[in-house]
């Protein structure tokens, strides 16, 4: 599974660790499609380590364990097949990823919410401009909006519909 950051700059997913290094593309099945081309056994899965596509890696690799009488440390995980992370170490993964991109995250909501305000502001002087087309008066205007009667006035006096 991969998971994408709201501004697309960063898409994140449990990587796969294989013996030489090599990139799992994909799986299926019981078999590992690496980027170079060649085909591994599931099996062969070393552990799961969570990745970036901005190149950032956590420094911790989830070790996959297949003795069940084996004593695990906190990095180590029992998996029987190999493959995919499980769903304990793929939530593990996610969290880690979602702390690496958290100041990106707080820097989109900053976008959003400016674009929203943007938006609104947009809907307001149309909102402003269908009232003075109607014959409301800056009173009523001011009024709807919680300012002034001089304050409405004064900033949408310019409003093509007013001239």
């Amino acid at each position: 599974m991969n998971w994408q950051s709201g501004d697309g700059r960063h898409e994140g997913f449990a990587a796969i660790i294989v013996p030489d290094g090599g990139e799992v593309a994909a799986v299926q099945g019981a078999t590992l499609i690496l980027e170079a081309g060649p085909r591994l056994p599931a099996s062969e899965t070393l552990g799961w380590r969570s990745r970036c596509t901005c190149g950032w890696m956590a420094p911790l690799m989830f070790q996959r364990v297949t003795d069940p009488d084996a004593m695990r440390m906190a990095h180590q995980v029992l998996d029987l097949e190999g493959g995919s992370a499980p769903p304990e170490v793929e939530e593990t993964c996610h969290a880690e990823w979602l702390e690496h991109i958290r100041q990106d995250y707080g820097i989109e909501a900053v976008r959003q919410a400016a674009a929203a305000s943007r938006a609104a502001e947009r809907s307001l002087e149309e909102a402003v401009k269908g009232a003075r087309a109607g014959g409301h008066s800056w009173t009523e205007i001011g009024e709807a909006i919680g300012i002034s009667r001089q304050s409405a006035h004064e900033r949408w006096r310019g409003l093509a519909a007013d001239q």
